[in-house]
């Protein structure tokens, strides 16, 4: 379960980085 929440949670910021990348900047 653990693995999957990590590999999801890496899917989830991905996609946000390429949405927003001046959040990603931010970060």
């Amino acid at each position: 379960i653990v693995c999957a929440l990590h590999s999801f949670a890496g899917m989830a910021s991905g996609l946000w980085a390429l949405r927003s990348p001046a959040g990603a900047l931010r970060r």
